[in-house]
């Protein structure tokens, strides 16, 4: 969704004034990218950047 959007309540958010949207979890994405330096990756798989995080359909396994 996209729209102006304020918090009716810790539950609910008001979109373009006429959508209401109640969730268990809220997460805003402002649009901002990480940043780090190239040296990183050579982390592969282990770098984890906010990115990442909104294509996981579950958590990754701890590293040994």
């Amino acid at each position: 969704m996209r729209g102006q959007a304020r918090f009716v309540d810790d539950r609910t958010l008001e979109i373009a004034g006429r959508t209401r949207v109640a969730a268990k979890s809220v997460v805003i994405a402002s649009g901002s990218r990480a940043d780090y330096p190239d040296t990183f990756k050579q982390l592969g798989d282990r770098l984890v950047i906010s990115d990442d995080v909104f294509g996981w359909t579950d958590l990754p396994k701890p590293w040994p």
